[in-house]
């Protein structure tokens, strides 16, 4: 008997983050910290989706091989921890007619 689809995706979405799933996150969240002390000045800091949305690592040279609801998971968390820090988060999407395009998580400073 084939496996049901809910079956599957539903561990997928649900189970909680795993101990390398976490630790996967520290390693983003500690290379995000760095660039925002590098970078902030008083403006927005903008980081690459690829790398926060676990696309890539953060060398950029090697594709992630997550499941995607994993992958959401996972960015769901680090957001949320940017959020309770007091950041701003958005998203800014490309022009994909620049075949230089890159798509950017922005971090800005929350309600003071």
């Amino acid at each position: 008997m084939a496996i049901e689809f809910k079956k599957i995706d539903g561990e997928l979405r649900n189970t909680p983050l795993t101990k390398e799933e976490l630790v996967t996150i520290e390693l983003v969240e500690k290379y995000i910290d760095g660039e925002i002390t590098r970078d902030y000045k008083g403006v927005p800091v903008k980081i690459k989706l690829d790398i926060a949305d676990f696309n890539m690592t953060i060398s950029g040279t090697e594709s992630r091989k997550l499941a995607e609801p994993r992958r959401m998971k996972m960015f769901v968390e680090l957001k949320s921890r940017y959020l309770k820090a007091g950041w701003k988060i958005d998203v800014e999407k490309a022009d994909y007619r620049d075949t230089y395009a890159v798509d950017y998580l922005v971090l800005s400073g929350g309600l003071r």
